[in-house]
């Protein structure tokens, strides 16, 4: 139909177009993708081997390299690595229009299974507007459609399936002996749900039958096939009805026959907490018996001490450790996200107390106090069960990690008073997960544990928390250094601006730059900053990409940690705001010593499974002199990256400690500084401590000062917590995910601290400036910087205020606004 010449090299498969920007065109390798003979042969003739290191190609964008996989190695590689070594040799992906058909209707589904029901679902229609550039979120209706706007705008469809599809992913044999073979593993839930769709064999005598052509009305022709295909199961009978049940249709007694598990349930509008159903189940009563029965069982010093000879005690969890490892592993997988999140319990309750009547409608809404008490079990079961080496140490804490991140969650979904069933108290678990924070400040892996809190205790966390706000006086000690990467000559017009604004309040400051051949040398100081060139080679500023913004922010930061003599170390953008006044604050309020080693900036906890606690490198970061000497003693050099792939690492790290090379992905920066630093043992602190005491946010850092900032819902917490697998690109995530138990606590107007210390979107309102980015891809971006106030505008607002932010904030605003105007109309 295509027409597509077997002699010429190409790739047609399931392509991805959702990720264009980052990874061009990626082909899922083994979803049914094939290649041209021509293809081949200009594979066998082009590649040779890998590439020696970690070798980019300059076009078309990549975010992985082309590299032989070692074993073991983590999965997630396979589409990326493999369109890399294509690309390698010279193998592209098809136009994506090649694998839609003439209507724009899809041919592959990668992430659909043939059933009944196919041609309505709606995850198969296109959207009604289309995704955003920059939308994030894992949902099967963007990766099919986002950035194929052309192909399902043109036609109107009843639906969106082809007539001649070419694959369907998740099919496997109804064999009962194919599924012996995976009891107990962690891809038995997966297989069984496989083995209720429609096998290999069926969906191929459908397509035998139908001339490989959809038939149109799919769900007859299904169950005609199962009719057929199905052996009948034995007749029923109700012993309360005179007569026979009705009966069933073949597919439902087929997917009774395997006991698949109910489809997902609608919640009630209301009942956030969604435990109506649950009250008095026994399901609900067992985990009440195991949570007050947890306080009993032996602390992890004692599990320890008594070494593996000693049984673990009996829990609803499993009986044995592995029976244990099984269950939490699969209700914990489930409890993430997805499709089979609403019936994990149902599951669960038949594994551990057998068949109960109603119990699929009355777990299918998932309770939050329930959930968190049981994935707070598990953890701390599977870590008794690791500890006394019962299990492998590392399945206990990967375990484990995901129990506590869904319980934090979990637990905040609803107020004490709304969840009369929860026998975990609010500040009890604000204490322990501030604890369980502190697991990933460490360089080996630690057990989840869970301390009681008697009624004393949480009465003086209360009174601790959610205290009035109070002025605090100015300081002015510690000493802090800023250090500021910065463009010459094109942002020289900012550098002034900063020198004479907030880095005057630094004790020591300068600008980081890298100037490239043929341009005039900077000057050795600008106001009261000195001025530092990196520049090596290729290694330059550069005005119009960022290809060299990787290497010259990593130059920027290596440089600042040698060559540091203050107290405090801060790292600072060129369009940041920092407050180092607010900052000498924060550390005068937690009685940080310079000499011990803190890391202290915006830290990331929206990845905390993937990648720990991770702090934006040069958004106001801050180290500790004590940080800077022992980065000094303990770096021992980057890593090898090979060596790297094979080993455990904790904290989790997505991207190795390595040099950066240019040109270079953007996107790098902050996982491989942070990954670095831990290899000095300079981990982020606790990110409760990076908001003031009603769990207000200090560091803004996508958001600069605006006159709305105190309203912006965006700025504010959700009113559910965000669970724990969404991966959606909006700003308030990337603000709180993570942090329900800094934001639960108090209940606040607004929800920026009285003294903040970092705002991010701030440059010159110098016309000079702009003009030099007027050819530059960095136009748009200081576009929409330049309508925010100038960082002169807000250095002004803050010193009227004793670098407090005030309620009334557009009109101090405006009168910042206005006196800047005054004093540049006399110089």
């Amino acid at each position: 139909r295509r027409k597509l010449a077997p002699r010429q090299p190409m790739w047609v498969g399931q392509t991805f177009t959702h990720a264009v920007l980052q990874e061009s065109l990626s082909v899922e390798p083994f979803a049914a993708s094939c290649v041209s003979r021509g293809g081949s042969k200009l594979f066998r003739e082009t590649f040779p081997d890998f590439p020696v290191g970690e070798k980019y190609p300059k076009w078309p964008p990549m975010l992985h390299p082309c590299k032989r996989m070692p074993v073991p190695h983590r999965p997630g590689f396979t589409m990326s690595t493999a369109t890399a070594c294509l690309a390698e040799a010279g193998v592209f992906a098809v136009d994506p229009s090649h694998t839609h058909d003439e209507r724009g209707r899809m041919l592959y589904f990668n992430f659909h299974p043939l059933q009944e029901g196919f041609y309505d679902d709606p995850a198969l229609a296109p959207p009604m507007a289309p995704f955003v550039l920059d939308e994030m979120s894992t949902n099967w209706s963007r990766f099919i459609w986002a950035g194929r706007e052309p192909f399902f705008a043109t036609c109107p469809n009843k639906h969106w399936v082809g007539r001649y599809p070419v694959m369907f992913h998740a099919h496997i044999t109804h064999s009962e002996e194919y599924m012996k073979q995976f009891a107990g593993s962690y891809r038995e839930k997966k297989k069984r749900w496989m083995q209720s769709l429609p096998s290999q064999t069926e969906v191929h005598r459908l397509f035998k039958e139908n001339g490989f052509r959809m038939p149109d009305d799919l769900d007859a022709a299904l169950r005609s096939l199962f009719e057929r295909t199905r052996p009948p199961p034995p007749q029923q009978f109700s012993a309360a009805a005179a007569g026979p049940a009705p009966a069933k249709e073949p597919a439902e007694l087929w997917q009774a026959r395997i006991k698949r598990l109910p489809r997902e349930a609608a919640d009630p509008p209301v009942d956030r907490c969604r435990c109506r159903r649950w009250a008095g189940s026994p399901l609900m009563e067992a985990l009440r018996r195991e949570w007050a029965a947890e306080a009993t069982k032996p602390s992890h010093l004692e599990t320890l001490s008594a070494g593996p000879s000693q049984a673990a005690p009996p829990s609803i969890l499993g009986a044995t450790p592995h029976e244990r490892l099984h269950h939490c592993s699969a209700l914990l997988d489930d409890m993430l996200g997805g499709a089979l999140k609403n019936v994990a319990f149902t599951a669960f309750a038949v594994r551990t107390l057998g068949e109960d009547e109603g119990s699929a409608k009355r777990y299918s809404s998932k309770c939050c106090p329930a959930s968190a008490m049981t994935a707070v079990l598990c953890a701390l079961a599977l870590s008794r069960d690791g500890l006394g080496n019962r299990i492998s140490l590392q399945e206990a804490h990967e375990t484990g990690k995901i129990g506590m991140a869904i319980a934090t969650r979990n637990v905040f979904a609803c107020s004490p008073r709304a969840a009369p069933l929860s026998p975990i108290h609010h500040y009890e678990a604000l204490w322990n997960f501030m604890e369980w924070m502190s697991h990933f400040r460490s360089p080996t892996p630690l057990a989840a544990d869970w301390e009681r809190l008697n009624p004393t205790r949480r009465h003086q966390l209360a009174k601790w928390y959610c205290r009035k706000d109070e002025k605090e006086a100015l300081v002015t000690s510690p000493s802090v250094e800023c250090v500021v990467p910065a463009a010459w000559p094109e942002e020289a017009a900012l550098m002034e601006e900063i020198a004479r604004s907030w880095a005057s309040e630094c004790d020591r400051c300068s600008f980081v730059v890298a100037v490239r051949p043929g341009v005039k040398a900077a000057p050795k100081t600008i106001g009261v900053c000195g001025v530092v060139d990196v520049a090596n080679g290729t290694l330059v500023d550069e005005p119009n990409g960022y290809q060299a913004n990787q290497a010259k922010l990593q130059t920027s930061i290596f440089h600042a940690f040698e060559h540091a003599v203050e107290d405090w170390l801060c790292l600072v953008d060129a369009d940041v705001f920092f407050a180092a006044p607010n900052f000498r604050r924060l550390v005068r309020r937690h009685r940080l010593d310079a000499k011990g080693v803190y890391y202290v900036g915006y830290a990331y906890t929206s990845t905390i499974l993937s990648e720990g606690v991770t702090v934006e490198p040069t958004v106001g970061a801050c180290a500790s002199r004590g940080a800077v000497e022992q980065f000094r003693t303990k770096f021992s050099g980057f890593d090898n990256l090979e060596a790297w792939e094979k080993v455990y690492h904790w904290p989790p790290e997505l991207h190795p400690c390595k040099k950066f090379s240019v040109p270079h992905p953007v996107g790098y920066t902050m996982a491989v500084a942070n990954t670095c630093l831990r290899r000095a043992e300079i981990y982020p602190m606790e990110p409760a401590l990076t908001h003031d005491a009603r769990g207000r946010l200090l560091y803004l850092n996508f958001n600069g000062l605006q006159d709305d900032l105190l309203t912006n819902p965006a700025l504010m917490p959700p009113l559910v917590p965000f669970e724990v697998g969404d991966v959606s690109l909006n700003i308030t995530r990337f603000y709180w995910q993570g942090r329900e138990y800094v934001y639960a606590p108090c209940k606040n107007k607004r929800w920026i601290g009285y003294y903040p210390i970092v705002f991010h979107g701030h440059i010159t309102h110098d016309p000079g400036y702009m003009q030099a980015f007027n050819s530059s891809a960095k136009l748009h971006k200081k576009k929409s910087m330049f309508a925010n106030p100038s960082q002169e505008e807000v250095y002004t607002l803050f010193k009227r205020h004793d670098w407090m932010l005030p309620d009334n904030l557009p009109e101090a605003l405006a009168q910042a606004r206005a006196a800047v105007a005054a004093k540049n109309s006399t110089r």
